[in-house]
């Protein structure tokens, strides 16, 4: 006799939920989907917003937007309108998991006029 035990994705939260980033333009931004246990292994999808109408987050249309990992994903050159909210979801057979993220603000670079 098999028995396959399913267990449900679990995201580390550690860092809050919702982790909560103020951020400068130009900089670059990771955030990280840090799934600590589920079997099968989950899949892991980045999300703009926090509803259940999700847009997923696809570096094919958003050139900045990319995944350096399965868990992590990096706005390069932060622009003010990156602000808003997103969320990590991690998907198996037995459940899902999401982690909210927030960029609060994103502040223009200071421009130093020297002499």
């Amino acid at each position: 006799m098999f028995c396959v035990v399913l267990d449900e994705p679990k995201i580390r939260k550690n860092q809050g939920d919702p982790v909560k980033r103020i951020l400068t333009q130009g900089n670059n931004a990771t955030f990280t989907c840090d799934v600590e246990s589920g079997y099968p292994k989950p899949q892991i999808a980045f999300y703009f917003g926090w509803e259940n109408t999700l847009k997923e987050v696809d570096p094919v249309h958003y050139s900045r937007y990319t995944r350096p990992t399965e868990e992590t994903w990096l706005i390069t050159g932060v622009e003010t309108q990156d602000k808003g909210r997103y969320r990590c979801i991690a998907t198996n057979k037995a459940g899902t998991d999401d982690l909210r993220f927030e960029i609060v603000q994103v502040y223009g670079k200071l421009h130093v006029k020297l002499n």
